[in-house]
């Protein structure tokens, strides 16, 4: 049965009502006292006999090993007899106050909220900061005062994350510029009086070709303990080789070889390429001299574009400003006495310029006997700049092996791996063998196999023989070869260039042989004009690629 007490019933007034109210309130808790008494002595009795029947049954039932065990139980069972026992009495006060603190956060002991006071008086004026400071034995104005609040400078703080670029300065521009030009090497002018812009072909006199001889003493006084670059363009015969080199006399007129710093100072048996080298002028020097030589005391080779400037770049070639140049207003010039064709100023733009060709193939391209300077690929080679690699083989075929040398599809291994175009001529001397076509067709498959394979990425090309339709005696015709050619080439997306039908050279024709082959019985090899007609069709075919 709940117990009730008065609580919010009380008087607000200290009156009779009030004390017989706790009164009634004393009364019901000495009655709920009496009756927990009477609980207790029962409870007591009745733990005291479950306390005995516990340790008589442990004492009974566990083994010797669990003695501790059962004192700590028994001491346990006591402890909880004592606490029942001070909860019933009031004596354990920190059960009571753990009680009451829950029954006071639960609002069961809080009486109803009481009207609101009247305000208070307000309270006297608080002194200044400024009077704080005064009295505390400091003197001043208030600027002072004030002065004295600014704290000591803090620690330095970490560095903050970097900002945003801003925009330049000119002075930072100035010195952005400044630093770049101190890096460049300038160069340009040409110190070599006399030098070519077309290809001279030169015999060699005890191993010299050409010699150029720098004796100006203010010019050479500039070169003194300078970085040079000597360059020229160059194609060597077929059995020798063309070096560059660089010496000077001193005022005693010895003769002495400055070392090549670095560079490419030699072009093999009939390659046309680009000699280059940095030198470092001596001091000391009396004479300075651009040396071109053979390997052979009795050779010849063809050399042009000589240039030696300073610095360590090689720039595209000009004429010395003492070379006197004169306008023909013909579309050439003439320099110190030689004419120059300026007509062809497409090759300075063109996508063929300064890039590496490779050719292979039969007498088409190794021109049957003739200088190879002669062919419509030597010439395009020379007028773009290009680095011109030559591996023809008169009578070669491009499959078959009856025909004379090994045959191109086995001859891909030993061409420049690094060229940028590689040209394939041939076909006529399978012809001339008659190989059959469907044997031609699947060496032609390997041919382009082994040509992608090594040279990936880079502008493959196919160029077929001419048409000789008139003067076929032969089973399988001329034609036929040429086409096996273009299908084949067309089936590995490989581009082709069938001369037997848009080259414009009529190797059929007796009046067109008798002027633009090397005789009038040749059906084959261009003689230097008729190359010269070919030269415009092939390169625009090659520029397309």
């Amino acid at each position: 049965m709940a117990i009730q007490l008065v609580t919010d019933q009380f008087s607000d007034n200290l009156d009779g009502t009030f004390r017989n109210g706790m009164v009634g309130n004393f009364k019901i808790v000495e009655q709920t006292l009496n009756e927990l008494l009477t609980y207790q002595g029962n409870i007591n009795k009745q733990l005291s006999t479950l306390t005995t029947n516990i340790n008589t049954s442990v004492d009974g039932k566990l083994t010797k090993q669990d003695s501790d065990l059962v004192d700590k139980l028994k001491a346990q069972s006591q402890d909880l007899t004592e606490r029942i026992s001070h909860v019933i009495m009031g004596t354990d006060t920190d059960s009571i106050h753990a009680v009451l603190s829950k029954m006071l956060l639960d609002g069961e002991l809080r009486g109803q909220r009481g009207d609101a006071g009247k305000d208070g008086r307000d309270g006297l004026d608080g002194e200044s900061a400024y009077q704080i400071w005064l009295d505390a034995g400091n003197v001043g104005s208030k600027a002072d005062y004030l002065a004295s609040m600014k704290g000591k400078p803090g620690d330095k703080g970490p560095v903050g994350p970097a900002g945003k670029d801003g925009a330049m300065s000119s002075a930072d521009v100035d010195k952005m510029v400044d630093s770049a030009l101190s890096d460049v090497q300038v160069g340009g002018r040409n110190y070599l009086v006399g030098s070519s812009r077309i290809p001279v072909k030169y015999a060699s006199h005890g191993y010299n070709l050409e010699v150029f001889s720098i004796t100006n003493q203010d010019v050479l006084n500039a070169l003194v303990g300078q970085t040079i670059m000597l360059q020229a363009m160059a194609t060597a015969p077929s059995d020798d080789s063309i070096y560059l080199g660089m010496w000077y006399l001193d005022s005693n007129k010895n003769r002495s070889q400055i070392n090549s710093v670095s560079g490419n100072t030699v072009v093999r048996s009939e390659m046309t390429d680009k000699l280059f080298s940095e030198f470092l002028v001596p001091d000391g020097i009396y004479t300075l001299q651009a040396v071109f030589t053979t390997g052979k005391s009795d050779s010849s080779g063809t050399v042009w574009h000589e240039q030696l400037e300073l610095g360590s770049v090689a720039h595209d070639w000009s004429p010395a400003p003492e070379d006197k140049v004169t306008d023909n207003h013909d579309g050439s010039i003439t320099v110190n006495g030689q004419q120059v064709d300026l007509t062809n100023v497409a090759a300075a733009t063109s996508i063929l310029k300064g890039k590496t060709l490779d050719i292979i193939g039969d007498s088409y391209v190794a021109n049957n006997g003739k200088p190879v300077s002669e062919t419509w690929h030597y010439k395009i080679a020379n007028q773009h700049s290009m680095k011109y690699n030559n591996y023809g083989i008169n009578g070669n075929g491009l499959i078959t092996t009856k025909a004379t040398g090994t045959p191109v599809v086995h001859r891909v291994s030993t061409m420049d791996s690094s060229a940028d175009y590689i040209v394939v001529v041939g076909g006529k001397n399978d012809y001339n063998q008659q190989l059959a076509i469907t044997d031609f067709k699947s060496g032609l498959v390997k041919l382009i196999q082994e040509l992608v394979e090594r040279f990936v990425g880079k502008k493959i090309c196919f160029f077929t023989p001419w048409s000789i339709v008139e003067s076929e005696t032969m089973n399988i015709p001329l034609s036929q070869y040429s086409q096996a050619i273009e299908d084949v080439c067309g089936a590995y997306s490989i581009p082709c260039f069938n001369s037997a039908k848009r080259s414009g050279i009529l190797a059929y024709n007796g009046a067109f042989q008798a002027k633009y082959f090397q005789t009038s019985n040749d059906s084959s090899h261009l003689n230097d004009a008729g190359h010269n007609l070919f030269v415009n069709p092939a390169t625009k075919f090659l520029e397309s690629l």
